[in-house]
This record gives C-alpha cells, structure tokens and sequence, in this order.
C-alpha cells in the first residue's frame, strides 16, 4: 500500500555539494500520510523556502529550513535530505537533525512547488 505524501519539490537545483553517494536533493516532506482532499487547496502552489543551514553527521548530509506561514509540516525541523550512505534511508535525517551533528549556517532560499506524490505520481505540478 502506497503512503499519500504532500510535499514540495524544487524548481531550481540546490547550490550545495552533496557529501555522500546517494544524491535525493529534490524535494522537503510536508505531511506524510496526508489525505488528499485536506490538502487539495495547496496543491500547485508555489513560494520560496529558507536554507537557514547545512547539516550533516558520517551518515547523512540535510538543510534545516525556515517554512513561510500556513505551509503545514509534521517533521520537527523541516528540512531538504541532500545525500546519504548506500546503506542510510533518508527518513535518518529527522533523527540526525534531532541529535549531534554538524552544521553550517546558510542564509539562501529555492524556489519550491506543493505537490502531492501517491503510488509513484506527482499530482499538483
């Protein structure tokens, strides 16, 4: 069974280097799990998220953001996995974010559109 997952995809490629192997660097997980006729309104829309650091431990690489007013997120630390380890998923990054890891501080914004992935479709873009 596929989980609806309403999330924001980017419109623009990221100017940080991945660290690690496995590139993702696409998208941030707004509400996973989410129903889709709660979230249908945000569908298509699109604004500007805040890169407010670089975050990274011997697994997994992440960018902490600042999410504008009204966009739902049922993450901790909102947040864009940039690249991981082979063997690391890239739901880790909620834990490393939540733990001791490096950080760098940024001060940059991309360009994002909400969207709506379910059984490997996007709906919203």
């Amino acid at each position: 069974m596929t989980v609806p997952i309403l999330w924001a995809v980017l419109l623009e490629p990221l100017a940080i280097a991945p660290r690690f192997e496995i590139v993702q660097a696409h998208h941030i997980t707004l509400v996973y799990g989410a129903n889709p006729e709660e979230w249908a309104h945000l569908l298509g829309s699109e604004f500007a998220v805040r890169i407010v650091a670089e975050a990274w431990n011997e697994r997994i690489q992440a960018l902490r953001l600042q999410l504008p007013q009204g966009i739902p997120c049922t993450n901790a630390i909102p947040h864009i996995t940039v690249s991981h380890l082979r063997e690391v998923e890239p739901v880790e990054s909620n834990t490393m974010l939540a733990t001791s890891h490096q950080e760098i501080p940024l001060d940059e914004t991309v360009k994002v559109q909400i969207a709506l992935r379910l059984r490997g479709m996007e709906y919203g873009i």
